[in-house]
């Protein structure tokens, strides 16, 4: 038996705000570059630098010579050289690999090593560049990082961080031109900007799904009986069902807003189709419940106690939202 109620809802308009984060002014020669910005929808998800070794005791250290982002759209796995960004270019150095960030993961924070003014010296500015990779909704940490090749010199500056709900979509690098006799130095500061990634409510419904019944109505005693129920969230169509750890997290917080948006009344829809009183559940557990299906998926046993004389059946709550379908941890039995 499969119930499924579906609660129309206006979607909450997407956001276009953008943020720009700022490397610490450790040093500040040169001119600003104009920005360069992903495509619409694109976010970063991998670095490369160009770096000039160490030049010796008689040679003109530059250090960072470019930073360049590769960007594509959120929860694809796609790879490409052609979706390349890059805010100008001092022309010392070589460029290293090309750095991913691991698990379709996105850029959401960064930290530039720079060396401060080294006045009658050889000034170097910026050596090196790391980015911090995660997802849009997700914790702002140190966990994922992925830097360049540079040489050493200065120390990391303070972690910048996009708010929770973006993620890099753009960079501007100040670079130092060519001082001809004089001291080079090439990139000073590297900016990112970070775009918001939309996350629209989506018009929650829900289903009860069978997953095992047990017929007790000629025994003479009380069974006990073992059934699997599958928590995760997966897609409904396409080539695939399983999501990419930003998608997942796009799509619960967009159930999770589209279930605020009623004030309750998704809620109670729910509740009518669970008759016992016992198994009605609020708001805020089903939130969590959500939330728990997203970041713990798995398979989990549940037992259920089948009196004699009696038949049991027993369904699995699923929400679903447009082309996915969230099995939450919640099952009801019926007799």
């Amino acid at each position: 038996m499969i119930v499924l109620i579906t609660l129309l809802l206006f979607a909450i308009p997407i956001l276009c705000n953008k943020v720009e984060l700022r490397s610490p002014r450790v040093t500040t020669f040169g001119d600003w570059n104009s920005w360069a910005r992903c495509r619409d929808g694109e976010f970063a998800y991998a670095i490369q630098v160009k770096v000039e070794g160490k030049q010796g005791s008689r040679g003109d250290d530059t250090g960072l010579n470019a930073v360049a982002l590769y960007c594509r759209p959120l929860g694809s796995d796609a790879i490409s050289r052609n979706n390349k960004i890059m805010s100008g270019e001092a022309p010392w150095g070589g460029w290293g690999g090309i750095k991913y960030c691991p698990n379709n993961k996105v850029l959401i924070g960064f930290t530039l090593r720079s060396e401060q003014n080294q006045r009658d010296g050889d000034d170097c500015a910026a050596d090196n560049f790391a980015g911090y990779c995660g997802t849009p909704h997700g914790p702002r940490n140190r966990d994922s990082r992925i830097q360049g090749d540079g040489t050493g010199w200065g120390d990391w500056t303070d972690d910048q961080w996009c708010p929770e709900g973006y993620a890099v979509c753009g960079i501007q690098s100040q670079i130092e031109k060519e001082q001809g006799r004089g001291d080079d130095t090439a990139v000073n500061n590297v900016d990112l900007e970070c775009c918001q990634v939309g996350v629209s409510s989506c018009n929650p419904g829900y289903s009860l799904v069978r997953i095992g019944e047990y017929d007790n109505r000629r025994g003479a005693g009380t069974v006990t009986k073992e059934f699997q129920q599958r928590v995760s969230i997966t897609k409904t169509s396409g080539v695939t069902t399983t999501l990419s750890n930003s998608e997942k997290y796009s799509v619960s917080k967009a159930i999770e807003a589209g279930i605020s948006a009623t004030h309750g009344m998704f809620t109670a829809k729910v509740n009518t189709a669970l008759t016992k009183t016992s198994e009605r559940i609020t708001t805020s557990q089903l939130q969590r419940m959500i939330q728990d299906a997203t970041t713990h998926e798995r398979i989990e046993k549940i037992t259920f106690t089948v009196p004699a004389w009696h038949r049991v059946i027993v369904e699995q709550l699923i929400i679903t939202c447009g082309g996915y379908e969230v099995g939450i941890a919640k099952t009801i039995s019926r007799s």
